[in-house]
Formats: structure tokens, C-alpha cells, sequence
């Protein structure tokens, strides 16, 4: 059943892309098997899951560093004059380096977005919807947070296969 309003019919037969690039050596094993699972588990229903590839994704990381480095060091330029020591090493050691980014480097990060928003946006005259880890790594559990729940039991058998028809 659909969760969405407006949404009906479930996904027999819809176009799902899975992006091989967001599926790479430099995503955590476990981030990648969470992934492709849930890409069986949308196969199992019926949709049409295909691995496709926009080799703009790996060129494009560094583009997306800079614009997001240099957009963070911009929001917390007056905090840090106020409030440095509520920051963290690590945050500290990031907004540092924006603050050494030029224009320029800016510049040429929004022109290589631009090109990857595009990439993706044409994707979707080939499938309805994009798999992808929304994050390389596992989360960190914040100190005192409760431990994650187990993973639910697999099923032991496979879902039924239907029947072939006769050639």
C-alpha cells in the first residue's frame, strides 16, 4: 500500500535507478549492503531496479566541499568571533580551511553543480526514482543516545517465485 497520498498501485514495473557511483570503495560496507537490500527488497515488489552510472558524481565531490565549505564559513563567520570555544577541533579545522577558499574556487564549484544538477536531472527521463545512501558512513551515536534496534529477522525462505508462461 502507498504511504503517500495520491500515490497509488505500488511499484510493479517502476524504473528505479540504483547509482553505482554512491556504491563505491568509499562507502562503508554496511551503508552499501543497507542499500542494495533495499533495492531487492523494491525488486521483490516489482520494480525494475537497474545500476546506472553518472561518472560526474566522483568529479564533482570536490566542487560540492567548496561550495559547502565556503557557504558554512559564511553562516558561522560572526559565531566564531562570540563563541569559538563551543566548537569542535574538527569543526574548527574545516571552517579554517574555508576561510581559505577564494572566489574563484567558489565560482567553478557553482559551474560544476550546475553541470551535475543537470546530469541528474536528465536521469529522470529514464527512471522515477534514484536509490542511493544518503550518507558514505554510518551515523555516530550521540553520547547517552539509546543503542541502535537489532535488524529484523530475514525471512527464511525467498519470496515466491510466479510461475513462467510458455514461450
Amino acid at each position: 500500500p502507498a504511504s503517500t497520498p495520491g500515490v497509488s498501485g505500488g511499484p510493479p514495473g517502476l524504473p528505479i535507478g540504483l547509482l553505482r557511483e554512491y556504491l563505491g570503495a568509499n562507502v562503508n560496507p554496511e551503508v552499501v549492503a543497507a542499500v542494495r537490500a533495499a533495492a531487492q527488497a523494491l525488486t521483490g515488489l516489482g520494480a525494475q531496479v537497474d545500476e546506472i552510472s553518472v561518472p560526474e558524481v566522483n568529479q564533482s565531490d570536490g566542487a560540492g566541499m567548496v561550495i559547502s565549505y565556503s557557504e558554512a564559513a559564511s553562516i558561522h563567520e560572526q559565531w566564531l568571533r562570540t563563541n569559538r570555544d563551543d566548537y569542535g577541533a574538527d569543526v574548527l579545522d574545516r571552517l579554517a580551511h574555508a576561510e581559505q577558499l577564494t572566489a574563484v574556487q567558489y565560482l567553478k564549484g557553482q559551474r560544476a553543480r550546475r553541470v551535475r544538477v543537470d546530469h541528474f536531472t536528465s536521469l529522470f527521463d529514464q527512471i522515477d526514482v534514484r536509490v542511493t545512501p544518503i550518507s558514505p558512513v554510518l551515523a555516530t551515536p550521540s553520547p547517552g543516545s539509546p543503542a541502535p534496534a537489532p535488524p529484523p529477522p530475514r525471512p527464511l525462505l525467498p519470496p515466491p517465485t510466479p510461475p513462467r508462461r510458455p514461450p
